[in-house]
């Protein structure tokens, strides 16, 4: 069984002759998986409307993403049920 970050690469069966026992020699690799992550500052705005004035509230947000595309995603995810929401600008900010 292929451990986490190990893939199955090559599977050999071996019969010996006098015996009833068949063995399988497996051949593994690690996997090039990046845990990297980098830390992205979303610039975000919400805008809505109170008492016939339409208001405009703009804030910052700090996300751990692997990619710009997935820094997106988390905002977007995160905010889905706030209506007027809009992403600005998404900076990188630290990585490691």
């Amino acid at each position: 069984m292929a451990k986490k970050n190990w893939v199955l690469v090559s599977t050999k069966r071996l019969q010996e002759e006098f015996s009833f026992k068949t063995i399988v020699e497996c051949t593994f690799s690690k996997k090039n998986v990046s845990h990297w992550k980098s830390e992205y500052e979303i610039d975000y705005s919400i805008n809505s409307v109170c008492n016939g004035k339409i208001v405009n509230e703009n804030s910052i947000w700090i996300v751990e993403a692997c990619s710009l595309d997935e820094a997106r995603s988390i905002a977007t995810k995160h905010f889905a049920n706030v209506s007027g929401f809009n992403i600005r600008n998404i900076k990188k900010v630290w990585s490691y």
